[in-house]
């Protein structure tokens, strides 16, 4: 709270008694879905949307053989518990796509397989959705977004209680499921073929993205930008 107080004295603002002064505003953004919204049945409106750049990044390259696309987005800090689901993709008759933020050259060629490709640089999801029929991620509120947006149904790992939280949700809502990733016998094949053979996660993911076909992050930005103006009186 000192430290909060110190910033307002610069900016010749008036202190605060309590972290809760900071939510008087006067406008706050919701930068997320209402479905998302880590405490639902919240009243108030202001839903915006989450600001996505999902048209950045290199070119998918998909490994060459027969079956359906996995896209997995992780951290390397999980390697160690998912050890078994790499296994397990590794039987399967399945296309696997891996960004792994921190892998080492060495882990990368160690977990490499015919249908398992990792890629050294972060990918054009745009792209990776084309083909993509199930991502697995640690549920960032970021990527579920996109996916959801893309109607791509979600196996979730989460590491934090956001993402957590996040994975519930997608749970709950029948876009996919999720597992802790330090849980012993996690039965990964049984839990990636439902997820690819059960049409029914797909259509509740597709239903999501029919309801935001036309969400626009640009829209999002200028809608803030036009508050922030009318606020501040300064005119465009």
């Amino acid at each position: 709270l000192s430290l909060i107080n110190d910033i307002l004295q610069k900016h010749q603002q008036s202190n605060i008694k309590t972290l809760y002064e900071l939510y008087q505003t006067e406008a706050n953004f919701l930068l997320t879905f209402r479905e998302l919204d880590h405490f639902p049945g919240r009243k108030r409106t202001g839903f915006l949307g989450p600001v996505l750049d999902a048209d950045i990044g290199e070119i998918p390259a998909w490994p060459d053989v027969p079956g359906p696309h996995i896209f997995i987005y992780i951290t390397a800090l999980t390697l160690p518990h998912l050890k078994p689901m790499f296994e397990a993709i590794e039987t399967m008759q399945v296309s696997c796509l891996v960004y792994c933020s921190g892998l080492s050259e060495e882990d990368r060629c160690k977990l490499s397989r015919p249908n398992v490709s990792f890629s050294e640089s972060l990918l054009n999801m745009n792209l990776v959705t084309k083909h993509c029929k199930l991502a697995i991620c640690h549920a960032g509120h970021g990527a579920v977004s996109f996916l959801l947006l893309k109607g791509v149904p979600i196996l979730a790992l989460p590491r934090h209680l956001d993402q957590l939280i996040i994975a519930e949700i997608i749970q709950r809502k029948g876009w996919g499921h999720y597992v802790s990733m330090t849980r012993v016998g996690i039965k990964y094949r049984q839990i990636i073929e439902r997820l690819l053979n059960d049409p029914s996660y797909r259509k509740k993911t597709r239903k999501f993205a029919q309801t935001y076909k036309n969400y626009n992050s640009s829209k999002v930005i200028s809608s803030m930008l036009k508050t922030i103006n009318d606020l501040t009186n300064i005119k465009p």
